[in-house]
């Protein structure tokens, strides 16, 4: 369930100030810039871009700080031929040597930028064989390469996880949006840059060499309540294995919040872990083990309201093994089976 999202592609992002002898005056500045975008001065835009960034590094107010630095990357690369890669080579200089909270925002803002560049250029990537050495020009990378560029920006953004698990996310509510009805599922910036990063580790869309030893999630053990997947162990020699750090960060998630007073983060993080262990499992009764691993969560959380979270998801599953139907299909059995008791009593 993805609850937030920053908004990196659309960069509609809003105000906050800061309590100062002198207060710096954020909405009117960037006020000014809308208005000068939208008359399409875009270097003046900039400028004023460039003095907010500046004041806001003063004040050490982090969330205009990756604002003001989101709309620099766009401005310039209106203005600058070829500046995307240029800017991100230099955003990610940036990141290894700045303090926390910027070094979190600036990986994770990386990964998603060369996420996006992969997507826009895929065409770039198709037959180029993986080398050890390919450089600093992204234009240049395998896909390989890429892909360990990314994983290596989302492990990074996570380094300082106490600090991370310490800030609150409300501090950044000006520059994210908010789902409705999900309040409380991300309460720290740890949340949110883990659960981005499981997101990208969810990825379907690449297609990556496997080694003979690659690491996979066939097993029933990743169905086991979360009490008992948070004490699991893996290891695995396959670098470029994006479930292998998925099903990491997602136990690192739910350690955070299983001793939750509240327990809807918990709950949530337990039902991304499923769905996403469902969705990269090839086990045959796979359909058998998600439902059940939703059915002792449901009776476990059935007393709270977010319990309908999990009866939605149980109700989507059954949904979709239904429009699936095949007399001789296994997954049929599955859906007659859960279809012919009270699920819920």
């Amino acid at each position: 369930m993805k609850v937030y999202v920053i908004l990196f592609s659309a960069l509609i992002l809003s105000i906050q100030t800061n309590s100062q002898q002198k207060p710096f005056n954020y909405k009117k500045m960037w006020n000014k810039v809308d208005s000068l975008e939208n008359k399409g001065l875009v270097k003046s835009a900039l400028e004023i871009v460039q003095t907010i960034h500046k004041n806001a590094k003063i004040e050490n107010n982090s969330p205009q700080v990756v604002k003001s630095y989101i709309y620099q990357i766009k401005y310039r690369n209106i203005i600058e031929e070829d500046a995307f890669e240029t800017l991100l080579k230099e955003l990610s200089n940036e990141a290894k040597t700045v303090s926390f909270p910027y070094s979190s925002l600036y990986h994770t803002l990386c990964a998603e930028l060369y996420w996006q560049y992969y997507q826009s250029n895929r065409y770039r990537f198709y037959n180029r064989t993986y080398s050890p050495d390919e450089g600093d020009d992204l234009r240049s990378w395998s896909l390989e390469h890429l892909v360990d560029v990314i994983i290596k920006h989302h492990l990074a953004a996570l380094k300082d996880k106490k600090l991370l698990q310490q800030e609150p996310l409300s501090k950044y509510s000006e520059i994210l949006t908010e789902s409705e009805n999900t309040e409380g599922l991300r309460p720290t910036l740890y949340d949110f840059i883990a659960f981005r990063a499981v997101d990208f580790f969810s990825n379907k869309e690449l297609t990556l060499s496997k080694p003979a030893d690659s690491f996979d999630l066939n097993d029933s053990t990743f169905f086991a309540d979360a009490k008992t997947f948070i004490t699991l162990s893996f290891k695995t020699t396959d670098t470029l294995s994006l479930q292998y750090y998925g099903i990491l960060i997602l136990q690192d998630i739910l350690r955070f919040h299983i001793n939750d007073i509240k327990p809807e983060a918990f709950i949530d993080a337990d039902l991304k872990r499923l769905n996403f262990v469902y969705r990269n499992s090839a086990l045959e009764n796979k359909d058998h083990l998600y439902l059940s691993a939703l059915e002792k969560l449901y009776h476990q959380f059935s007393s709270l309201p977010y319990s309908n979270a999990i009866a939605y998801a149980v109700v989507n599953q059954m949904s979709s093994i239904g429009n699936s139907y095949n007399a001789e299909d296994s997954s049929t059995l599955i859906y007659k089976k859960y279809k012919s008791r009270n699920f819920f009593k």
